[in-house]
């Protein structure tokens, strides 16, 4: 008896840790470097970071709707003190939208401003997003 007891108990623990992953865990966006660096030579130019932030939804992090406004996008970039939205407004409609987002976030992104993302910058950059 103790058996079956100890066994339905290890299937309730399985069952409620899948439960609480699925819940929790939803939310959260991971990117992996590899996916993002399509071309394979070990770093992320401009166009590639773009089209993996866009692709993967990561602008989700920020807003439902099409863009932020400046205050939005200064609140989530505290960690940046230097990072505002105004350079990144191309259109100067006084918002950030998915494409101006992926943008700055690659500026942000690449900490030694040599134009392109290595791994270590990467996931740097994904663990503070």
């Amino acid at each position: 008896m103790k058996l079956h007891v100890g066994l339905g108990t290890l299937l309730v623990l399985i069952v409620l840790s899948g439960c609480y992953h699925s819940y929790y865990m939803e939310d959260e966006k991971w990117a992996y470097f590899e996916e993002w660096d399509t071309d394979d030579n070990l770093h992320i130019d401009s166009v590639e970071f773009v089209n993996g932030y866009l692709k993967n939804d990561f602008f989700e992090k920020w807003s439902k709707a099409n863009a932020v406004t400046y205050e939005e996008f200064n609140n989530k970039t505290v960690a940046w003190d230097s990072t505002k939205a105004d350079p990144f407004d191309v259109n100067k409609d006084n918002k950030i939208s998915a494409e101006e987002s992926a943008k700055a976030m690659f500026v942000i992104c690449d900490q030694n401003n040599d134009g392109k993302v290595g791994s270590l910058e990467f996931y740097s950059w994904e663990i503070y997003l």
